[in-house]
């Protein structure tokens, strides 16, 4: 899998966007790419799925929670975002970052959290990462 290039997206905030919202709840199972600006309180992924759903007959509840964010743009988070697998090529500010799949972290790209929690890490050079990273099974000292 390359992190830095994603195959397709179910979403798109389009450059020149500017969205101020209290939260973003991800489809479980998309990919949302952020080219513009959003600025929000948190991002999380839906992780409850009637169990009648299309997503549940189209893909097994395992894979439910295997959600991209993207961000070539700038994104603004005054509380978490979580999510499965997420690719920085821009921006981004968040007081926690927590991502339970791939976290990449592109050259030129920004991030700054109080805390990135990640299970996997590619940062490439000239990224610039500031706040306490902690892998996941490491959080608060305890297995996971």
């Amino acid at each position: 899998m390359n992190p830095f290039k994603p195959t397709s997206f179910d979403n798109l905030i389009g450059k020149g966007l500017v969205i101020n919202a209290s939260e973003i709840v991800l489809p479980a199972g998309s990919t949302m790419i952020v080219d513009g600006q959003v600025t929000v309180e948190k991002i999380v992924v839906a992780d409850q799925q009637p169990a009648a759903s299309l997503l549940n007959r189209i893909m097994p509840r395992q894979y439910h929670k295997n959600t991209t964010l993207v961000t070539d743009g700038h994104v603004s988070a005054a509380a978490d975002v979580n999510v499965s697998n997420m690719t920085v090529t821009g921006q981004l500010n968040a007081k926690v970052l927590i991502c339970e799949g791939m976290l990449a972290i592109k050259s030129g790209a920004k991030v700054e959290a109080t805390e990135i929690r990640y299970r996997s890490l590619t940062i490439e050079d000239g990224a610039i990462v500031h706040g306490k990273m902690t892998h996941l099974d490491h959080v608060s000292g305890e297995q996971v």
